[in-house]
């Protein structure tokens, strides 16, 4: 029975769409909020990303450093108690406190002395919650995750690919043809990563 029953569940996996959403890695397994300090920044907020950066807390971290943090939250004032307090591991945060203890108000200077790798993460973080969100509204809107419709994107499948040139854009005119690459397992329905040079027709995936 067990063995049947399991069957049965890896074939509705097999048959059933799923939505392909970045992982947790994408936004910190610890403190997930690698997102938040992206969005933050995305807006040229450099005080709202490092506050975040400095006063987001966690159940996994020790009690010291969660009760720094809830201090910095009331009141983002940075001196040489923060840094003593904040260990060595936590060097971009600390890298930011130790700037701003020197040249308070100073955040968007402060937020630079992260490395570029870094910020660029916390941009990417944003862009992949978008996209999560993105493909969420889909499935509450009720659209089809195994059908196309018009103003859908298409893109081959087991194809290695670097960019949007190779995708197939779906329209009222080639909407059977489309769905015939679908329904034969070439292509799937794919969603582009939101960022400054995205741009989306009218559709109603863009209308969610």
């Amino acid at each position: 029975e067990s063995e049947e029953t399991s069957l049965k569940a890896a074939e509705a996996v097999r048959t059933t769409p799923l939505l392909n959403y970045f992982g947790e890695q994408r936004f910190g397994v610890v403190r997930p909020y690698t997102h938040l300090v992206g969005k933050a920044a995305v807006k040229r907020d450099f005080r709202g990303a490092i506050r975040t950066m400095l006063t987001t807390t966690s159940q996994y971290e020790d009690e010291q450093i969660t009760s720094l943090r809830k201090e910095l939250a009331e009141e983002l004032v940075f001196d040489e108690s923060v840094l003593q307090m904040l260990p060595d591991g936590l060097r971009y945060e600390k890298n930011v406190a130790e700037f701003l203890t020197k040249n308070p108000g100073e955040y968007a200077r402060a937020f630079r002395q992260i490395p570029p790798r870094i910020r660029t993460l916390f941009v990417h973080a944003y862009q992949s919650y978008l996209f999560n969100r993105l493909i969420s509204k889909r499935h509450e809107a009720g659209l089809p995750l195994d059908r196309p419709i018009p103003g859908d994107f298409l893109i081959q499948l087991d194809r290695p690919h670097s960019g949007r040139d190779s995708w197939l854009y779906v329209t009222e005119k080639n909407l059977d043809e489309r769905t015939t690459l679908v329904e034969a397992g070439q292509f799937g329905i794919a969603a582009p990563v939101p960022g400054y040079a995205t741009k989306m027709p009218p559709s109603p995936q863009t209308d969610t």
